[in-house]
């Protein structure tokens, strides 16, 4: 795969938009407000990384993103709505920017809309379910003389998208976790990097500690400049 594929490069697509655009690329310490959100391309802040991980691989429970209060999906997206009167409301899920008015909510569920859509069009047309929350970012180059950076999930757990009256819902998927096989195939080829073992699948088990062991592990397989971030992200990957 190419870089172009969100597998090898997670960002691929706001990055190339930005370069067509000749802007520079937004920084982690701008306010909220002048952050751009990526389309088809959310940052799930909390709960973090080990805690949602276990949330999905053993609870099983839905999680919610923000809402507005006495509103439905549809009333924010497309309703005649006065901007004074929303009152916006956290859900389970906080997602990096959060959104404060309706404005940043507006633009939340555009996003949520496009993942959920483009989801159920790949699968009705490939029967291949592609939205996936990635645990762990791998910032790497393709080699020492490069000076371009690029940004890889490690792992990846399906999720179901659904809209719910008053909030967009994140539900687990019937399948299991899985490592990013695209990459673990690059840094064996390339570079002699052997992906660890992702253990699952253990009754007596804590699946928090099953991610944290193998970011762990994988950590202690970096060489400098490469870094290991542990961010959780939700878009489709295939």
């Amino acid at each position: 795969l190419s870089r172009r594929n969100r597998l090898i490069d997670l960002e691929t697509g706001r990055r190339l938009r930005l370069e067509s655009m000749e802007e520079p690329e937004p920084c982690a310490d701008r306010p909220p407000a002048e952050r751009r959100r990526s389309r088809r391309l959310i940052r799930i802040a909390e709960p973090g990384p080990c805690e949602l991980y276990e949330i999905l691989s053993r609870d099983g429970r839905a999680l919610r993103f923000a809402g507005a209060r006495r509103l439905t999906v549809d009333d924010v997206q497309f309703g005649a709505v006065e901007e004074e009167r929303v009152e916006v409301v956290p859900g389970d899920l906080a997602v990096d920017p959060e959104p404060a008015d309706l404005d940043g909510l507006r633009d939340l569920y555009r996003t949520l809309d496009g993942l959920r859509r483009g989801t159920k069009t790949i699968f009705e047309e490939q029967g291949v379910h592609t939205l996936f929350i990635a645990f762990g970012v791998l910032e790497w180059r393709e080699s020492d003389a490069s000076s371009e950076t690029l940004r890889s999930p490690l792992v990846l757990v399906p999720v179901r998208l659904e809209r719910e009256g008053a909030k967009y819902e994140l539900r687990p998927h019937e399948d299991g976790p899985e490592v990013n096989t695209a990459l673990a195939y690059r840094l064996q080829h390339d570079f002699g990097i052997r992906f660890p073992e992702l253990e699952e699948d253990r009754d007596d088990a804590d699946e928090r500690d099953d991610l944290r062991k193998f970011l762990e592990a994988f950590r202690a397989l970096l060489r400098p400049p490469w870094r290991l971030h542990e961010e959780t992200w939700l878009s489709q990957f295939s």
